[in-house]
């Protein structure tokens, strides 16, 4: 819902500053079958991601019953949580490396893409460090308790 309020406020911005997107038919196909083998293949990993980190609940609710399944869940509901803020600071850096790229510095924009790896990496482990230690810490902290040894 939010995207199409934010395409209909672009449209209007586009409508009053006199700039007109001309698309004909012919181009959007065009464009579509070129982009098409990436679409497939984002579409895959989409594809696995998700069953990747939803595979668990079904197996679990399946064989383990409810309160233990909810356990593992949360447990890996914790886990996906730092993950996610971690690769969200990879992800956030994507122009940069568009621009590099685009001026043709792949140099530059690997450079800059290992160096936030790394800098997510150093937060993912430290978040995981984080979690265990204060766990270790505090072990009758409620949820603590919620979560698989």
């Amino acid at each position: 819902m939010s995207e199409i309020f934010f395409a209909y406020l672009l449209r209007g911005i586009f409508l009053e500053s006199k700039i007109h997107i001309k698309s004909e038919p012919k181009n959007l196909i065009k464009i579509f079958n070129e982009i098409r083998p990436l679409l497939s293949k984002v579409a895959i990993v989409w594809f696995v991601g998700y069953f990747y980190w939803n595979g668990f609940n079904l197996i679990s609710f399946k064989f383990l019953g409810p309160e233990a399944a909810g356990l593992i869940l949360f447990s890996i509901a914790l886990v996906k949580s730092v993950n996610d803020i971690c690769a969200s600071l990879v992800i956030s850096q994507m122009t940069i490396y568009s621009e590099y790229i685009a001026k043709k510095d792949v140099n530059k924009a690997f450079s800059i893409f290992k160096k936030t790896v790394l800098i997510g990496f150093t937060l993912l482990m430290c978040g995981y460090v984080f979690i265990l230690l204060a766990r270790w810490r505090l072990p009758e902290f409620y949820l603590f308790e919620k979560l698989i040894d």
